[in-house]
């Protein structure tokens, strides 16, 4: 075979894994109610659910393989104020600072670096630790991430992994970078019930006898439930 032709097949074949890959990256997008604030959106791979729990009004989302008994990925909601001192990418930088000099004691780095988490609506930052003594059953390595959706809302996640980088920081990372949100409809009021005529005239003549000690429903042998249109025998 021509070796133009073989460069050809080559490049197609290549070309048909990106579009594959970038299909998969799509995933599902799913809808997280924000009591207060806009809904915020995950986007989550195909196969893939997530679970939301409502605590101290800070939601917990849980991330998890469809079937898969593990307790998976764990994400925490947080609002703050618009138009603060600090700008919504500061406040996702300080998280993730504040988080790790709380740690620093337990790990093994003396100085750590802050990586940017650059989307559409998010942005913030990661850094890599390594536990000096990490707990029963997980790996030393960590990912500390955070990012600021929009100007009031805080995505937090700790990533505990087996090695430096794997499919679960990955996993983290992309559904921090393609959290955006979406605008809730304006609730309309509905417009007050009026009431029928004779009902509206009933309780005018009620409040006229309640002095004399009587209610129109005593007066007339007639109980609340009873229909005053009902034709008499």
């Amino acid at each position: 075979m021509p070796r133009s032709l073989i460069l050809l097949a080559l490049t197609l074949l290549l070309l048909g894994l990106a579009t594959r890959a970038a299909d998969s990256s799509t995933g599902v997008t799913k809808t997280i109610r924000i009591p207060g604030h806009n809904d915020l959106m995950l986007n989550v791979p195909d196969g893939w659910d997530l679970a939301v729990q409502y605590e101290g009004g800070a939601p917990q989302v849980f991330v998890r393989k469809l079937g898969s008994k593990d307790t998976g990925l764990s994400i925490t909601v947080q609002a703050f104020a618009k138009g603060g001192k600090i700008t919504p990418d500061e406040h996702a930088r300080a998280s993730v600072e504040n988080r790790a000099k709380a740690l620093l004691p337990q790990l093994k780095e003396t100085t750590l670096e802050y990586k940017e988490i650059k989307g559409k609506e998010a942005t913030g930052y990661y850094c890599l630790i390594t536990h000096k003594k990490p707990a029963k059953g997980q790996g030393p390595h960590a990912t500390l991430a955070a990012v600021a959706v929009g100007d009031d809302l805080l995505l937090t996640c700790e990533v505990a992994q087996k090695f430096e980088t794997g499919p679960w920081q990955k996993l983290a990372l992309d559904i921090l970078r393609t959290a955006t949100q979406k605008p809730v409809p304006a609730t309309t009021t509905a417009p007050a019930a009026t009431r029928p005529r004779h009902q509206r005239n009933s309780r005018r003549q009620n409040r006229c006898h309640k002095s004399s000690g009587f209610s129109i429903s005593q007066r007339s042998g007639f109980g609340p439930s009873d229909d005053l249109n009902a034709p008499t025998a």
